[in-house]
């Protein structure tokens, strides 16, 4: 089956909800709330995910015989920011955070197993952190959109269902 966009013959093609065929480069491409040039190669060029110009695929390293989504120039300069700045944090505001929750997620209470595996988690509108997170709770919130409304409707479905 060809696909409709870039017309290769791919044996994977995904299907959304309302039926549009796509293969898997072009699902990467058009995701609505992604880069709208994420992981998209076209004529051996593709877009740096820090300087966001189009490039030759020959200014980019590769990573399991796979162009990296930023470029060499911009590896080299070190604008990928850190996950500290992007929040307007510093690493000892973070070790603090952690040591104020004493040690424990802010939602469920178990113990942060290490620094790196423990997330920072901000209010996307206001970039404002609201607290550290377990990688569990992390994904549980990114998975309701950081949505109250589904949230509530979850506690309902599991007192009326029985937990």
């Amino acid at each position: 089956m060809k696909c409709p966009y870039c017309y290769s013959i791919n044996s994977v093609i995904w299907s959304s909800k309302r039926g549009i065929y796509k293969c898997k480069q072009c699902n990467k491409y058009f995701t609505e709330k992604t880069n709208p040039h994420r992981g998209i190669i076209i004529n051996n060029t593709r877009y740096c995910s820090v300087c966001g110009e189009l490039k030759s695929l020959n200014n980019f390293y590769k990573k399991n015989g796979k162009p990296r989504s930023v470029c060499k120039e911009c590896m080299r300069v070190g604008e990928k920011v850190s996950r500290f700045a992007m929040k307007n944090i510093t690493r000892s505001d973070f070790i603090s955070m952690i040591k104020l929750q004493n040690n424990k997620c802010k939602i469920c209470n178990n113990d942060l197993k290490s620094l790196k595996n423990s997330f920072i988690d901000h209010n996307h509108n206001t970039n404002k952190v609201r607290g550290i997170l377990c990688p569990s709770c992390n994904t549980f919130l990114g998975l309701c959109n950081d949505d109250i409304g589904i949230l509530k409707n979850a506690i309902i479905y599991l007192q009326t269902c029985g937990i």
